[in-house]
């Protein structure tokens, strides 16, 4: 059972009490060399870092992972983290050795949400160029026949604004402006949960949703 509450994945009954690990904890006092040893903090699906062993069981390796992929999201630049790559990790998951069910993945760009008439999507990021308006779908159906009370799927929706320079002119800087890059921690949220549950073969269907784009002054 996954307990999602507000910027911050807590995992609860994945892992033993004695045994859940918290990425940034294990980080502590390390250097950037040694952080990048650390097998138990590599994002998944992202850049491919040396494992190191630390004894943990698979179950606890993922569940960590998966927070690590959620704070690497959050804090990345929005230069880096835009739309066009958030779409591009959603591509990626049809990539994955998945046990126990489908995965189908979906990505809508401008013409498909105009048909849809999605225009307040449009409108909120016409003036970027490097991260246009994009809604990144995908839906897990599990392979075992299910119950006919958990056969609507659960979805998972985050907002996905990569930056917000709505009124960036009346905000200041360090409280604000400095990290409107956590605009789409809604969507490193889902994306983190969703791909450490279809990983764990979870048994009901599942939709991912992210509209995602830049707000950008235009």
């Amino acid at each position: 059972r996954v307990q999602l509450t507000g910027r911050r994945l807590r995992w609860v009954d994945v892992v033993p009490a004695d045994q859940r690990v918290d990425v940034l904890a294990l980080h502590r006092g390390q250097s950037a060399e040694e952080v990048a040893e650390l097998g138990v903090g590599r994002a998944l699906g992202g850049r491919d870092r040396p494992s190191t062993n630390f004894g943990f069981d698979s179950a606890t390796e993922r569940f960590a992972a998966s927070e690590d992929l959620f704070r690497r999201w959050v804090n990345e630049d929005p230069s880096i983290r835009t739309s066009l790559a958030i779409c591009e990790d959603v591509r990626q998951l049809a990539s994955l050795d998945l046990q126990g069910g489908s995965l189908d993945i979906e990505i809508l760009e401008e013409p498909r949400l105009r048909e849809l008439g999605l225009n307040l999507l449009l409108a909120v990021g016409q003036a970027s160029d490097a991260s246009p308006p994009r809604l990144a779908l995908a839906r897990w159906t599990p392979s075992p026949a299910v119950s006919q009370e958990s056969r609507r799927p659960l979805m998972l929706l985050g907002k996905g604004i990569t930056f917000d320079t709505g009124g960036i002119n009346v905000k200041p800087y360090e409280s604000f402006v400095s990290h409107m890059r956590n605009d789409m921690a809604g969507a490193a949220l889902v994306f983190a949960a969703f791909r450490h549950l279809v990983m764990g073969g979870y048994p009901r269907p599942l939709v991912l949703c992210i509209p995602t784009c830049e707000n950008a002054v235009g």
